[in-house]
């Protein structure tokens, strides 16, 4: 970027403005015309000449973003001020008031209010490595300025104590951070990780600022701002602020593309370059004969290698930063932006920060919930106790089963209980200790899953032996294609991309499984899988589950592959009678290169000239009969099935060796989260939030999912406020009907669509962004979570209302209460992208089961639960495969071992590093648990260091196949293989005798 700022400040008309500038400082107002794109450019020039601190404002902030981004490729950003998400001007502002900067602003953030600066030292608190600190007054400090104490820190404002230790995450600041003290000195400062929880980075001091003010005293940015001064406007229409920045020293310079006045007015010549929309060869062919300088910046090295693909080596390229281009006649110039050949500005991807439970919540287990023991059923946990056993204290697991029986197991058998997950929020019938049912339920799950799985590898193996012809690695559609995409692919993209390509290179066909989120470029991959073998000359079918869904495929794929030489037609209830005679036609003949449909793809009167892909979206939601008809269709061509529900990461795992399973958890560039917020009805919060949507140029969703009273919320809604246009849509409309209110709404002849939950999935509208729903509580955790999904698709800040009727309404059983409070705050608490893998704990775990196993298997989930369904389905797995199932050892052992509460204070959190522990596959993660125990909770004692033996014993006597360890007085029982090994010794010799036992296993 410095080469074109270079290159711009050589430009003779741009010199004699800046010249201007520097010998006549009294000038005040002057006028700068025919700038084009090359504005940040002009603001750093400007800021370079007149050495003043320079005032940029203008009523675009996406534009006033897009500078931000250029100019900070060309200075420091110690010199910038822009008003960002996330970031507290007020810190920015006073740190580096003393050093001239740009203030890049649009006219409403000049009233953003800031804290004074005499205030802001009682605001923060500097604390460096060796610092002598009191704890309690650091402690005291947090709760006056409205921390919130937690157990574990993982959102912004809150802090935890623990021992030595003080977590903190400070609302500006992007990663918590952690104190750790000796007496009242502070030996450690360093930044960790909100979700695992480790330490990543050490630092030598932080401030930490407040969380709220409880008497804020605040002053709008615009009396902070320095008077001496340049002011650039970005149109004259803001002149209500040039009287505010009316002083003698200050100079007002004026950005019009027409100006009309006697002001001295300056004309940089320079012009709007000519906008190519994809066509790279026309651009080569004038680059080829042109002797003008052609220079091409773009934001991605990524954007580089395939422009330079097509452009060659002669113009000049720049990765970098810039809104859009701009052109010399004079100097023999032209810039290009991604925007003047693609149409669109690359929206990159910028770092998040993850707003979600840490991993201790995904493994720690409350009082009352239900877990499972592998030999004795589900049992309710009732919490930790500890006890004393042959003078040893230790901790044991208290479960509570049917008739009020008690099971205590000890911790470091913690491994054979996993927490109950079933396929409703319904809790489960407890289990009689000592009754065959729960035996007998395990061993039906066992047999149909060893039938499934069968079946399974059986329908890969045939797979393996089919053949096809491999498609070539480069063609040139998929690199012009690539480039169309008006965003910067995720990691996650990118990575599925290499295996979809690999996959249609190959000679084997392609049967690949593609999960993620709802708008996170399911549709993007499957898109550049079809414009692959579409290169090669052969059809692609797209197979959907219905109308809205099959439209929606077919204007994606007719949009972006506009510039390529193929048909693409669609089969479904909303194509003319008249045509779809001639669509079939040319399916056979060839001249349909991509047709997108409903089950009408699946009639026996249709066929392909060389089908080459099939694409199936959804593929759960077809019948039976259906089905059998994809699987003909599948034979030996390419087949890529999408999937909206996010795939648990450990039947990932399980399944990973017999089916081609993709993921993607990253969320596209722009993406927001979702703001979320559980209401009771209330007509002004509606009215307020609804208007303002509107008022954004937006849509709105309002979910009823009750057919009979939608003409009664109707009716209230619009007695609410009568302007509003709202259509009706359920299930019972016909499909038609439905596609028809789906594309009204698209085009935004209506501003509320008033529907039961059939938008839950299919629906992509990127203006409807606030979404209500109604009685919220008697939906599904999966299904709120795939409404919400229906908004915050493109880049606006998108709202999720839910509704709750009032808790007399509800229930007044207390246990049912309970469970929508955890239902609704677990949804909250996971809003952010990608939140799907998280939620995946309740029944999004259950529905990812369905979409790989079947409905079938649902009825064996729901006896024994989700997690030892997994762990049975990946023991079945490796059997069938011929690889030993070692058994989870039952350990016995007079160890003092715990976890005392004056180290680990919560119990969720003990309970939470219990499992862990016990759980461990390798003995390189006991060694990272145990830094990591010392990172977060400071010295491990010595009962807690017993507890670390304890796994290495667990581990090795696994991994020898031992199925049991019973301590006795100066004896040790070891069972192995049936039989029964007595050796006398301590720990070491327990180990050792471990390790040879392995070998000769």
């Amino acid at each position: 970027m410095q080469e074109l700022y270079k290159l711009f400040c050589s430009f003779t008309k741009v010199k004699d403005l800046f010249s201007f500038l520097k010998t006549n400082k009294q000038q005040q107002d002057i006028r700068i015309c025919n700038f084009s794109g090359a504005v940040p450019l002009l603001l750093l020039g400007i800021f370079e000449i007149v050495k003043k601190n320079l005032i940029y404002i203008d009523t675009n902030k996406e534009a006033i973003f897009s500078y931000y981004e250029t100019l900070n490729s060309l200075i420091s950003s110690d010199k910038l001020f822009i008003i960002k998400e996330n970031i507290r001007p007020e810190k920015d502002w006073y740190q580096n008031s003393s050093s001239l900067k740009i203030f890049l602003l649009s006219e409403d953030e000049l009233n953003f209010k800031l804290l004074k600066q005499e205030y802001w030292n009682r605001c923060q608190i500097k604390i460096s490595r060796e610092q002598e600190v009191k704890k309690e007054n650091l402690i005291r400090w947090l709760t006056d300025t409205n921390y919130e104490k937690v157990n574990i820190v993982s959102e912004p404002g809150e802090y935890a104590v623990r021992g030595s230790i003080i977590d903190i995450y400070p609302p500006d600041l992007n990663l918590p951070v952690r104190i750790e003290f000796a007496d009242n000195k502070v030996v450690s400062l360093r930044y960790f990780d909100s979700v695992s929880q480790k330490s990543v980075t050490l630092i030598n001091e932080i401030e930490i600022f407040l969380n709220t003010l409880n008497k804020p005293v605040h002053v709008s940015l615009k009396e902070l701002l320095p008077r001496d001064t340049v002011l650039v406007m970005a149109t004259t229409k803001l002149n209500s602020i040039f009287n505010f920045f009316d002083s003698p020293n200050s100079r007002r310079i004026f950005l019009e593309q027409n100006p009309s006045s006697d002001k001295p007015t300056f004309d940089l010549d320079l012009e709007k370059p000519f906008h190519y929309y994809g066509n790279l060869k026309l651009l080569k062919s004038e680059i080829d004969s042109s002797t003008i300088k052609y220079l091409i910046v773009l934001p991605t090295q990524s954007q580089y290698e395939r422009t330079s693909y097509f452009l060659g080596e002669k113009p000049i390229y720049i990765i970098g930063e810039l809104k859009c281009g701009f052109m010399s006649r004079c100097e023999g110039v032209c810039v290009l932006t991604d925007e003047e050949l693609f149409g669109k500005h690359l929206q990159k991807l910028r770092p998040r920060k993850f707003r979600g439970q840490p991993i201790d919540d995904l493994l720690g287990i409350r009082k009352g919930d239900f877990v499972v023991h592998i030999d004795y059923g589900i049992g309710q946990f009732e919490g930790i106790k500890r006890l004393k056993v042959q003078n040893l204290e230790k901790d044991f697991i208290e479960i509570k089963y049917a008739k009020n029986q008690k099971l205590y197991l000890p911790v470091e058998n913690i491994n054979l209980i996993e927490r109950y997950i079933g396929t409703t929020d319904e809790p489960p019938a407890l289990s009689v200790l000592g009754s065959s049912r729960w035996l007998t339920a395990k061993r039906k799950a066992a047999e149909a899953q060893e039938k499934y799985l069968k079946e399974l590898l059986t329908l890969y193996a045939h797979r393996t032996l089919a053949r096809k012809s491999p498609l070539p690695k480069d063609d040139e559609w998929s690199m012009l294609v690539a480039l169309s995409f008006p965003y910067e692919e995720t990691k996650d993209q990118l990575a599925v991309l290499e295996e979809v390509y690999s996959d249609l290179e190959s000679a084997y066909p392609m049967e690949r499984l593609l999960c993620g989120d709802n708008g996170f470029g399911k549709t993007e991959i499957a898109l550049r899988a079809a414009v692959k073998v579409l290169s090669g000359l052969k059809q692609v079918a797209v197979l959907v589950p219905n109308t809205i869904l099959a439209y929606q495929h077919y204007n994606t794929f007719r949009t972006r592959l506009k510039d390529l030489p193929v048909r693409v037609e669609m089969l479904s209830r909303l194509t003319p009678k008249s045509k779809v005679h001639e669509i079939i036609e040319g399916l056979k003949t060839g001249k349909v290169d991509v047709i997108i449909g409903t089950h009408s793809l699946l009639k026996p009167e249709i066929e392909f000239y060389d089908l080459g892909l099939l694409i199936i979206d959804e593929e759960h939601k077809f019948g039976v009969l259906q089905k059998e008809q994809i699987k003909k269709l599948k034979s030996n061509i390419d087949v890529l099935m999408l999937s909206a529900t996010p795939i648990p990461r450990s039947l990932y795992r399980a399944l990973i060796g017999i089916a081609n399973i993709s993921i993607l958890n990253t969320p596209p560039a722009g993406r927001r989260d979702i703001i979320t917020q559980v209401i009771y009805w209330d007509d002004d919060f509606i009215l307020e939030k609804i208007n303002y949507e509107l008022n954004r140029g937006g849509q709105v969703f309002f979910i009823h999912n009750e057919i009979k009273s939608l003409d009664s919320i109707y009716n209230h809604l619009k007695s609410i406020n009568p302007k509003w246009r709202i259509r009706i849509a359920h299930s019972k409309l016909s499909e038609k009907i439905l596609a028809e209110t789906y594309l009204d709404f698209l085009a935004q002849k209506y501003d509320i669509l008033l529907s039961t939950a059939i938008v839950e999935t299919g629906l992509d509208i990127p203006n409807a962004n606030t979404i209500f729903v109604n009685r919220a509580e008697t939906f599904g955790l999966a299904e709120l979570h795939q409404l919400r999904g229906r908004v915050g698709r493109g880049s606006r800040q998108a709202y999720a209302y839910f509704i709750v009727s009032e808790h007399k309404n509800i229930t007044t059983e207390s246990s049912t209460q309970e469970l929508y409070r955890k239902r609704l705050s677990a949804l909250i608490a996971y809003s952010s992208l990608g939140a799907g893998f998280r939620l995946a704990l309740r029944d999004m775990e259950i529905r990812g089961v369905g979409n790989l196993l079947g409905v079938e298997q649902h009825g064996h989930i729901n006896k024994i639960g989700f997690s030892l369904y997994r762990k049975m389905l990946q023991e079945t797995i490796a059997r069938l495969r011929g690889q030993k199932v070692s058994p989870e050892p039952v350990l016995s052992l007079d160890i003092p071992a715990h976890i005392p509460e004056d180290y680990i204070s919560d119990n969720f959190s003990r309970m939470a590093i219990y499992k862990r522990l016990l759980s461990v596959e390798h003995h390189s993660e006991i060694e990272a648990l145990k830094e990591e125990l010392i990172d977060r909770y400071g010295k491990i004692p010595q009962v807690v260091e017993n507890l670390f033996l304890i796994a290495k014993i667990r581990l090795f006597a696994k991994e020898a196949g031992v199925e049991k360890i019973t301590c006795r007085p100066d004896e040790i029982d070891i069972y192995w293989q049936g039989k029964k090994f007595t050796t006398k010794g301590n720990w070491e010799t327990l180990i050792t005798t471990l390790k040879n036992l392995k070998i000769s296993n």
